[in-house]
């Protein structure tokens, strides 16, 4: 049986080299690979040990920074809630950047 999520946010497929970091801890390379207004996935975090809550900042590979609360922590991977809501504009130019189109290609829902 399939269980089904509903989500605030639609979530977008994306496939950006980042850096997040925690306070007091060294910057870490990750992948971004979800991005939603509110939330992302990050992928390639080897052994980095997160708790629920901890505060983070992702910065992408295009230079967008934005401070982040770890929702959920598991094999190299961790779900993000952004503490400030992306704007419709900043979430397109994100999405477009990460997946090397050119704006007119980009479709947000």
């Amino acid at each position: 049986m399939a269980v089904l999520t509903i989500r605030a946010h639609q979530r977008f497929a994306v496939r950006s080299p980042s850096k997040m970091k925690r306070t007091g801890a060294r910057t870490l390379e990750c992948l971004l690979i979800e991005l939603s207004q509110d939330g992302a996935r990050v992928s390639n975090l080897g052994d980095a040990q997160f708790e629920i809550d901890d505060e983070v900042t992702l910065t992408t590979g295009d230079g967008h920074s934005f401070p982040a609360i770890i929702r959920w922590s598991r094999k190299g991977c961790a779900g993000l809630r952004l503490t400030r809501p992306l704007y419709q504009a900043e979430l397109l130019e994100i999405i477009t950047a990460a997946r090397g189109e050119e704006p007119a290609q980009a479709k947000v829902a």
